[in-house]
């Protein structure tokens, strides 16, 4: 989808149940998030397999250290340092928040 906002129409968009209207689990925001880079890539005229691939991955990543930066500074205010460094940890080292993020 994030594509698609950059290049046009181009690809035929392939969903799943969440994008279906009846639901409504999903929106346009993720994608267009995601389809920032893919417009300076085309513009400067770089946008290879390689770049529009690691792109997304690159947006995702910013997202996830944001959330884990978020997170730490919760723990902090919530429990101390030390309490912050552990959720951190946690959430650094656990195999099924790498897996699904």
């Amino acid at each position: 989808m994030a594509y698609n906002i950059a290049y046009g129409d181009v690809v035929p968009v392939v969903t799943t149940w969440e994008w279906n209207s009846v639901y409504s689990l999903r929106n346009i925001i993720f994608p267009a998030y995601l389809s920032i880079p893919l417009h300076f890539l085309r513009m400067l005229g770089l946008d290879s397999n390689f770049m529009v691939v690691n792109s997304t991955i690159l947006m995702n990543s910013l997202l996830q250290v944001l959330g884990d930066y978020f997170l730490f500074g919760l723990c902090q205010h919530l429990m101390d340092t030390d309490g912050a460094l552990i959720s951190l940890t946690y959430m650094l080292f656990n195999h099924r928040i790498n897996e699904v993020g």
